[in-house]
């Protein structure tokens, strides 16, 4: 298991130290004139059973988050090495934009903001945070606050429980700074995923999967660009092929038909500047020889095997559910990895890539990935937008015949990741039972730069036969942009990951596509449709919009004091003054049909974050425990 030579302090440690009265060289923030946050910390941190610290770029900096779940409610606490201002949020992919922030500032007010696409924040019409405690002194901006975990408000993110390890943990930022009013913050940030609901307050996800994969595991092998040299380009798409010669040679029995149970990243953390996410596909036939299965970048035949974007944590399938290997099953792969130089820096050696767990044990079911949208980017050389209009949306209805006929059963959607290049501006996935859309997968503020692929926050999910899709992206673009395989082309494409496996009739994949009627089945065949938009509105964001009518603010539920346990990690965004709000209502841009709830049994999934024991994050990506940090430059 890949872990960082870094150690963080435990502020369970800490706790530790000072209850036996030796030095307290352990607590975050270095250590060093800390006696404010020292002292709020043996005084009021029990009321917080689940912390993290958020180690900062720079030394002695970083954000200790406090929390528990009451009921309805989440119990805030946040403190910062600050006389400004602090800002905590909840966000949608791992940046600013989209994200519903709690600002705080040395003047002892307390504001339920949001961010657009203006990069600062904006304060809601509803406040529904309510203050609880603050302490502005030692050179510490500290404040503990409540709020409903579904406030009903569109300019609120709603919280919900991803206690289940199958499932993502929520995304977040902080940031602070020492102006009086909220203005940039430099380096003073940090961001990853916390799991709120989770059971095991340290967090340490990685560790758990280690575990799993000791007991359950027969064997391991790696599939990574080793010794790869990045160009001195700023966008680089690598492919790399694994034959099954090569699987053998890394450890893979011959001849066995075997299953992959778990997915571990390999990100040595000097390379995880430049990775800005990778795909994996797997292959049927395993013949070095056979170039058209490694080369052919849109061959029908090749599966979805792995998908990779930054937050996500090893993958534990269930424990009914393997990805098929060898025989009867992938035997040869294609890593596609994306590298970001942004610096155009020359001599970047890296060795990125996956590490699958397997067991001849075979499992009830096969793991399969659906894809929705334009999978084969069969749109190559089609403009995005057109005329004078910079936005543009480009619609793919999945009608419910492709289910129908490549479907023999229910099949139980444990992760979805949406997909759309740097002109993308907002996506959503949204399924169709019966002519009710009974589920969304929204990607409001859509931010490439943030995430490759977005990891959608919600419960698994059934689909049935003869249930729909409707793939919509949107984007702002030059009157040149196309469609295509380059970063700076676009994509419009939504993952699914499932089971039990299904396959089309005539043995390819089950996708649903632009032009996909391949050997006669024209049934997944998507309705591609494109419209040009006058601006920004015509997005039809449903984040943002100001409610009609405001909730009830949340109570002061009284808590118990409790022992506090704690768990490291995480990295935030930027601000300046807050100016007032001036949105209107705008209805989401969906077919129109009725929205119904839809009833899932489903077991769950997980994305969402890396781990190391410690870690001072000097540049790109550092993962600690539950939740994974990245340096933003």
């Amino acid at each position: 298991m890949a872990t960082s030579p870094l150690v963080l302090r435990s502020l369970a440690i800490a706790i530790f130290l000072l209850d036996v009265g030796l030095s307290a060289l352990t607590v975050p923030f270095g250590g060093v004139n800390d006696g404010a946050y020292v002292e709020w910390l043996t005084s009021r941190a029990s009321r917080y059973p689940s912390s993290i610290f958020m180690e900062g770029p720079i030394a002695e900096s970083g954000a200790a988050i406090h929390w528990d779940i009451v009921d309805a409610e989440i119990h805030l606490a946040v403190a910062v090495r600050s006389t400004g201002w602090v800002g905590f949020g909840i966000s949608e992919n791992g940046g600013m934009r989209g994200a519903d922030v709690v600002l705080f500032s040395g003047r002892e007010t307390l504001t339920d903001a949001h961010i657009t696409d203006t990069l600062y924040p904006l304060p809601d019409k509803c406040q529904n945070w309510k203050l609880v405690y603050s302490q502005t002194k030692g050179g510490f901006l500290i404040f503990e606050a409540v709020r409903l975990l579904d406030t009903g408000d569109t300019q609120d993110r709603k919280i919900i429980n991803d206690s289940s390890l199958l499932m993502p943990a929520h995304r977040v930022i902080c940031a602070w700074g020492e102006d009086s009013g909220y203005g940039y913050h430099g380096e003073n940030r940090v961001k990853g995923s916390i799991r709120f609901f989770g059971s095991d307050s340290t967090g340490d996800e990685w560790e758990t999967f280690g575990q799993r994969m000791k007991q359950e595991a027969e064997g391991s092998f790696e599939l990574a660009a080793n010794n790869f040299i990045i160009p001195s380009e700023e966008t680089t798409y690598g492919e790399f092929c694994f034959f099954e010669g090569d699987l053998i040679r890394e450890g893979m029995p011959p001849d066995t038909p075997l299953h992959v149970i778990g997915m571990e990243p390999i990100l040595p953390k000097e390379d995880m500047p430049y990775i800005h996410h990778f795909t994996l596909y797997g292959l049927p036939s395993g013949e070095s020889n056979g170039s058209f299965y490694c080369s052919d970048t849109v061959s029908a035949l090749q599966e979805l095997a792995y998908v990779w974007t930054p937050g996500d944590l090893p993958f534990t399938l269930p424990p009914n559910v393997g990805s098929p290997l060898g025989t009867n099953g992938f035997r040869s792969f294609r890593l596609q990895i994306h590298y970001n130089n942004l610096r155009k820096e020359s001599g970047i050696v890296t060795n990125s890539g996956v590490k699958f767990y397997y067991t001849s044990q075979k499992r009830e079911f096969d793991l399969g990935f659906f894809q929705a949208g334009d999978p084969l980017i069969l749109l190559r050389g089609q403009t995005v937008g057109g005329g004078n209009r910079r936005f543009s949306s480009h619609n793919f209805l999945c009608r419910g015949e492709c289910s129908s006929v490549s479907l023999s059963q229910p099949i139980t959607v444990i992760r979805e990741v949406l997909h759309m290049h740097s002109s993308g501006r907002r996506m959503y996935n949204a399924h169709i039972r019966d002519n009710n859309v009974i589920r969304v997968a929204a990607a409001d503020y859509f931010d490439f730069e943030q995430q490759g692929g977005l990891t959608i926050v919600q419960e698994p999910i059934t689909v049935n036969p003869g249930d729909s899709f409707d793939t919509k992206c949107y984007y702002e673009s030059s009157e040149d942009s196309v469609f295509g395989l380059s970063s700076r082309d676009e994509m419009c494409i939504a993952f699914l990951a499932y089971y039990p496996r299904q396959t089309l009739s005539n043995g390819f994949p089950f996708q649903c596509g632009y032009n996909y009627g391949i050997a006669g089945q024209n049934q997944c065949n998507s309705d591609w449709s494109k419209n040009e938009l006058i601006g920004v509105k015509d997005l039809h964001r449903s984040f943002g919009p100001a409610p009609l009518i405001c909730p009830g603010p949340p109570s002061t539920t009284s808590k118990p004091t409790k022992s506090p346990t704690f768990s490291p990690t995480a990295k935030p965004f930027s601000g300046s003054s807050p100016q007032p709000i001036s949105i209107g209502i705008t209805p989401i841009d969906l077919p129109s049909l009725p929205i119904t709830d839809a009833n899932s049994s489903a077991p769950a999934f997980h994305a969402g974050t890396s781990r190391i024991k410690v870690g001072i994050c000097v540049m790109g990506l550092a993962i600690v425990n539950a939740l994974i940090i990245e340096c933003i430059f």
